[in-house]
């Protein structure tokens, strides 16, 4: 009798034990689409094409994550191109990442991570309202910088409803890959200008 009720006490103490880890304590999120750190580094190397698809022009150029800035009591990361600040300042939110348009008095929703495919929804951006579509969760790209799964994001003209941009953007690595595309008939797009990411330099 005294050996069961000495088991009965052991386990009983295992399970308070168990029970009573921090639930409220750091817990294991799914990381950033668009990990914001300063002096995170993006290289990227872009072509544009005619109507036959032939490469009319070439470049290359560099996201910086320049530093960060306080707005309304909130931390904002600033990205530059060639040291000149984007006009759109970024942040990273429990739903995803968040754009600030210098141009606007207040953030939106750019890019809603975790998501469920199908989901749209609005972002004002600095000269229209633009729709933004998750089309892919787990799309894999492979780009000069390697292969990676990403999410799929169509941009869309707000009143047309036709498709502009396709954002591919990798969980704590950010933009794989940016098409920009011209409609050329119903549910048939051509890629006019397609940007690649080439090098990666990201704090883990």
């Amino acid at each position: 009798m005294k050996a069961r009720l000495f088991v009965i006490c052991v386990v009983s103490l295992m399970l308070l034990c168990v029970c009573g880890d921090d639930p409220a304590g750091p817990q294991d999120g799914p990381g950033e689409i668009w990990p914001l750190a300063v002096g995170n580094t993006w290289d990227y190397y872009w072509e544009e094409y005619d109507q036959n698809d032939s490469v009319v022009d070439e470049g290359a150029f560099a996201y910086v994550v320049q530093g960060d800035t306080a707005v309304q009591s909130e931390t904002w990361y600033i990205l530059s191109v060639g040291g000149n600040p984007e006009p759109a300042l970024y942040q990273n939110r429990g739903d995803g990442l968040w754009l600030f348009w210098r141009s606007l008095a207040n953030p939106g929703l750019f890019a809603l991570y975790p998501a469920d495919i199908s989901v749209q929804y609005t972002h004002a951006r600095y000269d229209s309202d633009i729709t933004v579509q998750v089309v892919s969760v787990d799309t894999t790209i492979t780009v000069s910088a390697g292969t990676y799964s990403c999410y799929l994001y169509y941009v869309k003209d707000y009143d047309s409803g036709e498709r502009e941009e396709e954002w591919f953007l990798s969980p704590d690595n950010g933009l794989i890959l940016l098409n920009y595309v011209d409609s050329i008939g119903p549910a048939q797009y051509r890629t006019t200008r397609r940007t690649e990411l080439t090098e990666i330099f990201v704090q883990r």
